[in-house]
């Protein structure tokens, strides 16, 4: 029997999700989700929600790092160029 309301599954879903819950609350929303379709799409749309964040995280990291490269050897270009002229 399914006593746990849905508002309360929704407030553990990022914890269940981490695997941060005690293990008998673990298996209340395990067998909770098993018998809720609402609330086991609300977990799948939080674990795409964060499979996307993690992409956007790492895109911009790397970006960041494109850049800063790039900005590296604009310093070296100019730096040689400035030598040159002296």
């Amino acid at each position: 029997m399914n006593t746990i309301p849905c508002e309360i599954i929704e407030d553990l879903l990022p914890s269940y999700k981490d695997n941060l819950l005690s293990e008998s609350v673990n298996e209340a929303v395990t067998y909770h989700l098993e018998h809720c379709p609402k609330c086991a799409a609300k977990l799948d749309a939080l674990e795409k929600f964060f499979i996307e964040e993690d992409f956007v995280f790492e895109f911009r990291q790397k970006r960041r790092h494109n850049a800063l490269r790039l900005g590296y050897f604009r310093c070296f270009v100019s730096a040689d160029q400035c030598e040159e002229n002296v």
